[in-house]
């Protein structure tokens, strides 16, 4: 079976691979600033707070975060946990 580890034993000729596209990540500031986020805030107020700890958001707008970034396993975990507690 060592030579399944061979590039050519399945007939592929090519060994490149397909790098990931970088994703920026946005500040909370920035993600605010956005109109989307701006528009969701003005039809729901309780989904946003800033004290002087910091800044609060809804696990609805946590999600959509998470998904303008591009992180699956941070998004996939928060909405597990989210159904847990339902």
């Amino acid at each position: 079976m060592a030579a399944q580890n061979k590039v050519t034993t399945f007939g592929c000729s090519s060994t490149h691979r397909i790098k990931k596209r970088a994703h920026t990540i946005l500040s909370a500031e920035q993600f605010l600033a956005l109109d989307e986020t701006k528009k969701y805030i003005a039809d729901n107020p309780g989904s946003y707070s800033q004290t002087n700890d910091g800044i609060f958001i809804s696990p609805e707008l946590t999600l959509r975060y998470l998904h303008l970034i591009g992180d699956k396993r941070a998004k996939k975990a928060l909405r597990k946990s989210l159904e847990g507690n339902a």
